[in-house]
């Protein structure tokens, strides 16, 4: 019998490779939307932070390079990234006592597991200035919130650590003067990216809840409108994405409360200044550590209110992202502009994706696509996004086979 299919499936090749196929053709177009000047504008998502920093590598396959080598083929310009130094790579963290920050994340074994190390990062980049080699297309910015595109402030050195921000100092034109919206005017948009928002609620996450502020919706709603009003001043088209829930990201999931009910957390608000973890809150995953040492379990060692989100944080940022995803939407319908439902795709996330006619179940979830960072994706699964959104979505808006 096994002989038998195995000549069949001889005979089978054979008239295959004998017979001469045909293909139509194929001449991409883009339809009505000019795509000589392409520009994207956002967060560490379009920036291209990958593996815990930003570098050359990864800014090369960041999503909005993707998208503007598929563009090319149908009469995309030039797409002009800040590009770190080739092999250079840099984050935010600060990883020893002289002050050096962290480079791109690698797996390494340790005690027979692997687990992912920051290599040494090279903050010296920092001071290479390279605005005048503007204007550049990617004008996504790492750390970046709404409110920020439209602030000079954002990239003045002048200010002082931890009151700018070095990656857009890196390339701003004029630092302290000019803004990531002014800058990515320079560049003559005929079509634009727009995914920012992330941030005005993940700084809160973070942390607990115990630093920085969750951006209102009446001034995020403010400053959505002004940059893309700028954006549009020509008519320009462009297109616009909404955020995922936090609860779809590991780092806020990977310890699921309900394991964890017994845990004792700090709560000021109570008398005893500390109570049980009740089933809907949430262990941030640097706690993973401590937990197993044996923080949480006694009065005197609760979990700290900087490691975990309460019901009414959790609350408060659920609200929040939802009403910057109705704004989002009604932007972009009343500028026309199309729009990426980012959050949908994190919630297929949580029980499995199929991508490339593989199936991805939820358990595998935090290794591969989010790797110990679990907020930013790993190099190698950038192109997860446009191929199961922005493809789709830029093949409707177009005649262009993306991928």
């Amino acid at each position: 019998m096994r002989n038998i299919k195995f000549l069949y499936l001889v005979v089978l090749a054979t008239i295959f490779w004998q017979c001469e196929l045909s293909v139509d053709e194929f001449q991409p177009t883009a339809g009505e939307l000019d795509l000589s000047s392409y520009v994207a504008l956002g967060d560490s998502y379009s920036a291209g932070y990958t593996d815990g920093a930003l570098g050359h590598e990864s800014q090369l396959q960041s999503l909005p390079s993707i998208l503007a080598q598929q563009f090319a083929l149908a009469g995309g310009g030039e797409f002009r990234q800040p590009l770190m130094p080739e092999g250079t790579s840099v984050g935010t963290t600060v990883i020893d006592q002289a002050g050096n920050l962290n480079g791109y994340l690698k797996l390494n074994v340790i005690g027979g597991t692997l687990a992912p190390l920051p290599t040494l990062g090279n903050k010296a980049v920092f001071a290479d200035l390279i605005g005048d080699e503007g204007p550049f297309n990617n004008m996504a910015v790492p750390g970046a919130k709404s409110f920020h595109l439209l602030a000079s402030e954002f990239g003045n050195p002048n200010l002082g650590q931890g009151n700018y921000n070095p990656y857009y100092t890196r390339f701003a034109s004029q630092p302290g003067i000019s803004n990531v919206v002014s800058d990515a005017l320079r560049a003559g948009p005929t079509f634009f990216s727009l995914w920012i928002g992330g941030n005005d609620v993940l700084g809160y996450a973070l942390t607990g809840g115990t630093s920085d502020e969750i951006t209102s919706e009446m001034f995020f709603s403010a400053y959505v409108n002004s940059i893309v009003n700028s954006l549009t001043s020509g008519n320009t088209n462009g297109v616009i994405a909404n955020i995922p829930a936090i609860d779809a990201l590991p780092y806020f999931s990977y310890l699921t409360s309900g394991e964890y009910t017994p845990f004792l957390v700090e709560d000021v608000s109570v008398e005893a200044g500390y109570r049980p973890l009740t089933a809907k809150e949430k262990i941030l995953l640097p706690a993973a550590g401590s937990l197993a040492t044996g923080m949480g379990s006694s009065i005197e060692n609760p979990i700290p209110e900087h490691l975990y989100l309460s019901e009414s944080q959790l609350s408060a940022i659920n609200d929040a992202i939802l009403a910057y995803n109705v704004t989002l939407k009604e932007i972009a319908e009343e500028n026309n502009l199309a729009f990426v439902d980012m959050y949908s795709l994190m919630e297929k996330l949580k029980t499995g994706l199929a991508w490339m006619e593989m199936f991805t179940p939820m358990l595998l979830f935090p290794a591969v696509f989010f790797l110990w960072m679990v907020f930013m994706p790993l190099t190698e699964d950038t192109p997860l996004l446009p191929t199961n959104l922005f493809g789709p979505l830029m093949r409707s808006m177009m005649r262009v086979s993306l991928w």
